[in-house]
């Protein structure tokens, strides 16, 4: 098996990490430079066309969005371990959360970004806000 982890500081790619680590899947990590333009150049856009982090590529297959790859490793790798249901009711309401944490969580926490002082948003060394 072989995933590639496409990720930025200070972006969702956090979220795509914890699930990775809490699931104790081996991965190569490719870290991207947000100011640097990194995720609008043609071979990361060949990956998603978004050109946006996180992304991974597993045997092949590009996924992408933080939700996505969350339900697809949960689905693949968390299931046998009881870290992500089985399919049921139980999948509904883990999908549910998901969804809910990608969406309204996130937009609230946009909005509080968006409310700090331009020296406290994104990660310092590169100032990235994505």
């Amino acid at each position: 098996m072989s995933l590639t982890f496409y990720s930025a500081p200070m972006s969702t790619a956090s979220i795509t990490e914890a699930v990775l680590a809490e699931l104790g899947i081996d991965f190569d990590r490719i870290d991207l430079n947000l100011s640097a333009g990194d995720t609008k150049k043609p071979e990361y856009l060949k990956i998603n066309p978004n050109g946006k982090v996180p992304a991974i590529v597993h045997d092949g297959t590009a996924i992408w969005e933080s939700s996505a790859i969350t339900m697809y490793l949960g689905e693949l790798f968390g299931v046998e371990t009881k870290l992500y249901p089985a399919p049921g009711p139980q999948r509904g309401e883990a999908i549910k959360w998901i969804a809910w944490s990608n969406v309204t969580l996130a937009e609230a926490a946009g909005r509080l970004f968006a409310s700090l002082p331009p020296e406290q948003q994104g990660d310092p060394a590169t100032n990235a806000d994505e």
